[in-house]
């Protein structure tokens, strides 16, 4: 039967199991076999399950989940984390197990003639490289031993014994050694060479970067994660080789590839524009190149974006490491050592063709690049986007320092989200470099930056997420973390007044601050309102005003219409004051107001509804004198007939006096009605400015600012149409304008031209006896 036969999962795992069998025999030639069998296999579901699908990308079926509990391919790659774990407690006696197991990512990845993979499965792919890392450390830990010498303070020091340490070691080099090979020797990066030489239109080579930007997107991620892991664990070996692995990742493809491209504001450039077509990106980066240079090839510009990123990764690792230096997740210095020397790009191996020199760390670069970290994509983007990316690392890299927890509690995560929580590091990072005297040109280079924002990704909101960095910053450096000094002295080199070195800070943050002020003020008050928005907002009031039916003040169901008139309306107006010009200027130079429309549009609606009220009052009145009040029975039944007459709805206004609280007594619960009446609560809201009483027989009955004694009765329905007009030259029948009125801040005003249509019915004016007067009777 066809339930009988095995799942691919299924053979796939039986062969893992071969592979494990080896490895537990120690038989080397049988295991690459195995091995080669295994690998062999899960190729071809690969290629089986792969599915062309023209301009939307690859795709494979093995990334859906059917009878599973999830993909099968998630299924296919758990089955390679027991073999890096058996392999790995072998390196003492035969690490050949553990070395070839490190370039499967090599096998399974397609050749150039077979069916590409979607990038979600290409990183997983890859991920396997970088599986070894976190199985040598298991390994390490399950032997490391605490070691302190005689005159040494009670500070723990995990060290390995001497065999475990050698074998360590050559494991970690060649995965290490692997594990860069595997950049320069994947399928993408061999075919960017073969691309240039087959003089593939640059159209199509950008195309090409495009898609392989997810695999060595992939490759800088897993280093530096790979590089938090030993340094975690206290793995001064892993730590200084990872370490080399990242400060030389950026040169590694620099043969692959022709130079960078001369960029006046390279930092500006984000990997984002690998998702335009290599026209738009030409446009793009148009404004950041310096004048008079040459528009860059594909290759040129995919370098730039390479080194760009890889700048990222390193202040984002060395960030989070000072992170858990001054956030005492740690009992060493392990972390402010390894990300000082990550900043300075040392290196162990001097002699190596890819080994760049130390960098002399500059407070300037530096600090733009904190900028850059925070500008180039936004906070928690989804969809692949660069910003989110980097979030999710963040994250992915503190995860591992989540503390112990009890099953079945919850808790709140001890860990990052994202690149804001590491501000607090980046403040040490920026004062152990602090210049003695001046900024280091920071000031002078924010405030060209900022006198032309469109430089920017967001234009003058780039500007104020720089803004809201540097708040950050500031707010940080008021309150400092507990371990920030010693962070300050392992990233300096050296011990000094940590004080100084926060004020310097303070001031160089002050001066930057006050120059994108400055710019930006200075752009605000020059550039003209925005017309077009001001009419967006025009037009959007105007499709709320104009919507039907409605109600207006007391009246309901009021029909809205819309007419062009030979002689229209006299215009009536509304002002909303004290908005900032920075809402309407183009570009926005303020965060959008979340209500403004909605504002604006109930302003321009109680132009109408006092148009009403004001005509309302115009209206002539039918007077009727009576004897009873009205909180006596006998009033209901002489007005019984005037009910009738005014129409549908029939309402009734009171003073606020006396008679509303006899009218409240009458609704009270355990209270026996008058005979003859029929009360009950009012449905509905009560128009603004009345309050709602009873209804009475059929009458609803609220209170105003009506004199004492009086009280009017009328039909809610009363007004039929409010009538929108304009003339034939007018644009619309809300016109919007914004005035400003001083610098920075001006009033919004919208007009319009209201037209009411009154049905002919009749409104009753009541006189009745005050409370006061009918006391006064009763007296006499």
């Amino acid at each position: 039967m066809r339930g009988d036969r095995p799942t691919a999962t299924q053979i796939l795992e039986e062969l893992a199991d071969k592979v494990v069998a080896q490895i537990e025999r120690g038989a080397s030639v049988s295991f690459q076999d195995a091995f080669d069998e295994m690998t062999g296999y899960h190729r071809f579901l690969l290629g089986l399950n792969a599915v062309e699908q023209g301009e939307q990308g690859p795709f494979n079926y093995a990334m859906l989940a059917g009878g599973e509990w999830g993909p099968p391919h998630e299924a296919w790659i758990q089955e390679y984390y027991r073999l890096f774990d058996r392999a790995a407690d072998k390196i003492a006696e035969n690490g050949q197990f553990f070395e070839r197991l490190t370039v499967t990512p090599l096998r399974l990845l397609p050749r150039a003639d077979e069916p590409a993979l979607p990038a979600t499965m290409v990183e997983a792919i890859l991920d396997l490289g970088a599986m070894a890392t976190p199985a040598l450390e298991a390994w390490r830990t399950r032997r490391v031993t605490v070691e302190n010498a005689m005159d040494e303070a009670a500070r723990p020091r995990l060290a390995l014994a001497g065999t475990d340490t050698k074998a360590f070691a050559g494991a970690m080099m060649r995965v290490v050694g692997n594990w860069e090979s595997l950049l320069q020797l994947g399928p993408p990066v061999i075919a960017w060479r073969k691309a240039r030489e087959g003089d593939a239109e640059s159209v199509a080579r950008w195309a090409r970067y495009g898609d392989d930007w997810a695999y060595v997107r992939r490759h800088l991620e897993n280093t530096a994660l790979s590089l938090t892991r030993a340094v975690w664990n206290e793995d001064e070996i892993g730590a200084s080789l990872w370490r080399d692995a990242l400060v030389r990742w950026d040169r590694l493809l620099e043969y692959k590839l022709d130079g960078r491209a001369e960029l006046r504001w390279s930092r500006i450039l984000s990997p984002e524009v690998l998702r335009s077509s290599w026209q738009d990106a030409l446009d793009g980066v148009g404004p950041l190149l310096f004048d008079r240079m040459p528009s860059p090839t594909p290759e040129e510009l995919f370098r730039s974006l390479l080194r760009g990123a890889h700048r990222d990764i390193v202040l984002l690792t060395a960030s989070l490491l000072v992170f858990w230096t001054i956030n005492d997740k740690q009992s060493s210095d392990i972390g402010a050592r390894t990300a000082s020397a990550l900043l300075r790009g040392e290196v162990n191996d001097r002699a190596s063709a890819f080994t760049a020199p130390d960098r002399q760390l500059s407070f300037r670069a530096l600090f733009l690049d904190c900028l850059r970290l925070h500008l180039v994509g936004e906070r928690f983007a989804d969809n692949g986007a660069y910003g989110g990316r980097l979030d999710r690392l963040v994250a992915q890299m503190d995860r591992m320092t989540e503390r112990r927890v009890v099953p079945g509690r919850v808790y709140t995560p001890s860990t990052l989200d994202e690149r804001e929580d590491l501000v607090g590091a980046q403040v040490a990072i920026l004062a152990s470099l602090a210049p003695a005297a001046g900024d280091g040109g920071v000031a002078r280079d924010v405030a060209e930056i900022a006198a032309n924002p469109a430089l920017l990704p967001g234009d003058d909101r780039g500007l104020r997420r720089i803004l809201r960095l540097l708040e950050l910053y500031r707010r940080m450096l008021e309150v400092p973390p507990p371990r920030l000094s010693e962070a300050i002295d392992a990233l300096a080199g050296e011990e000094g007044s940590v004080e100084n070195k926060l004020e310097r800070l303070r001031t160089i943050l002050e001066a930057v601050e006050q120059a994108i002020g400055t710019a930006r003020t200075q752009r605000l008050r020059a550039a003209p309102i925005n017309k077009t928005r001001i009419d967006q907002i025009g037009r959007e009031i105007e499709s709320v005003v104009l919507a039907s039916p409605t109600d207006v003040g007391p009246f309901i169901d009021v029909a809205v219409q819309s007419a062009i008139c030979v002689e229209p309306s006299p215009p009536r107006r509304a002002e909303v004051g004290g908005l900032a010009k920075a809402h309407f200027v183009d570009p926005p130079m303020e965060d959008p107001i979340s209500n403004l429309e909605e504002m604006l549009a109930q302003a321009t609606a109680n132009i109408s509804l006092l148009e009403v009220l004001a005509d309302f009052a115009r209206r002539p009145r039918q007077p009727v004198p009576l004897n009873p009040a009205v909180s006596q029975p006998a009033f209901w039944r002489e007005i019984a007939d005037f009910a009738a007459r005014v129409g549908p709805a029939p309402v009734l206004l009171i003073s606020r006096s006396g008679e509303e609280q006899a009218l409240r007594v009458w609704r009270s619960m355990g209270v026996e009605r008058p005979d003859g009446l029929q009360i009950g609560p009012i449905n509905g809201r009560a128009p603004e400015g009345w309050l709602a009483i009873a209804t009475v027989n059929g009458v609803e009955v609220f209170s105003s600012d009506l004199p004492a004694g009086e009280a009017l009765l009328f039909s809610r329905r009363l007004l039929e149409t409010l009538i929108f007009t304009r003339g034939a030259d007018q644009d619309g029948f809300v016109v919007a304008t914004f005035e400003v009125t001083d610098d920075d801040r001006g009033v919004f005003r919208t007009e319009v031209r209201p037209r009411l249509k009154w049905a002919d019915r009749p409104i009753y004016a009541f006189r009745v006896p005050s409370p006061a007067s009918e006391a006064s009777l009763q007296e006499d």
